[in-house]
């Protein structure tokens, strides 16, 4: 029994050679079809089970691609976009954590977040970035 398991994994790392394999975008591509298929298990919701099939073709089409120019472009694309969210979370939660001490304004010019003391009245605020003044109530 050993010996045919030693051959399967012989024989699988001989047909993966050359191909791009499992990066981190395909992890978050099955975990998104499993959960669109349990989803659609709770109700009569064929559309996502569609969905989740077609996320989990795709995640194997991507393991099993040769194209690795491609795959690389995709995931630096999927990298960055997580790290705009992660960024982004981290703003939020610094928002909600300092939300009884300090007053978060969007700058009109270049959108850049700045925190203010609350509970000041009106205050004059200058960007930090482009140097745009504005007035608002903390």
């Amino acid at each position: 029994m050993q010996r045919f398991f030693e051959k399967l994994r012989y024989g699988l790392s001989g047909f993966m050679a050359g191909r791009y394999g499992v990066d981190a975008l395909t992890l978050p591509l099955v975990i998104v079809s499993c959960a669109c298929t349990l989803v659609s298990s709770f109700g009569n919701m064929g559309f996502l089970r569609l969905a989740g099939t077609i996320i989990l073709i795709y995640a194997l089409f991507r393991m099993f691609s040769r194209n690795f120019d491609k795959r690389r472009k995709e995931l630096y694309a999927y990298s960055n976009l997580s790290q705009k969210m992660k960024k982004k979370i981290a703003l939020y939660q610094k928002i909600h954590a300092e939300r009884h001490i300090k007053k978060y304004f969007k700058c009109p010019n270049c959108k850049a977040w700045l925190s203010v003391p609350k509970g000041k009245g009106k205050l004059k605020i200058n960007c930090t970035k482009c140097h745009h003044e504005f007035i608002r109530k903390s």
